[in-house]
């Protein structure tokens, strides 16, 4: 019996004991997590750097026939890891997170759902505030205790 896949980001296990080539699925599954558990990349880029790699350095690729995948170097050689929809990586670059949506990698946007109004308690807070459909009102505690407010028009 073959090992078969596992859910999720697709190790493979369950080989049978007398399995005497492991180390051709194992190693993959290794990488794999190595890549995943805590994913960060050092970039977003069209193609695989030609010139000051390491081993260990992570991209994202946009463009060409590894479009979309993750490009890892291990042991001198580039390994192209096919991402799923909603893996989530940290870009080292530019200090923030990726998520796959199954055909793109976008940036991982925060959405606000903000209370309908709210002071900031502790200085140094901030609020925001959609007081109609037509202005928004932003609300900051300053240092010394005071809160100041100023109201932005919204066309």
């Amino acid at each position: 019996m073959a090992p078969r896949n596992l859910p999720g980001v697709g190790l493979q296990g369950y080989a049978p004991k007398s399995e005497t080539d492991w180390h051709l699925w194992m190693n993959p599954n290794l990488t794999l997590l190595s890549a995943l558990v805590q994913g960060r990349v050092n970039s977003v880029l069209t193609a695989v750097p030609t010139t000051g790699i390491s081993n260990g350095d992570m991209h994202i690729l946009t463009a060409g026939p590894n479009a979309h995948k993750i490009a890892c170097r291990d042991n001198g050689a580039w390994v192209y890891i096919v991402a799923q929809i909603g893996w989530r990586l940290f870009d080292l670059a530019d200090e923030f997170y990726w998520v796959f949506n199954g055909s793109s990698w976008q940036p991982d946007t925060p959405v606000l759902f903000p209370p309908a109004s709210i002071t900031p308690g502790t200085n140094g807070e901030m609020s925001f505030q959609l007081t109609s459909n037509t202005s928004l009102t932003i609300k900051v505690r300053g240092s010394d205790g005071v809160v100041r407010s100023a109201v932005i028009p919204l066309s």
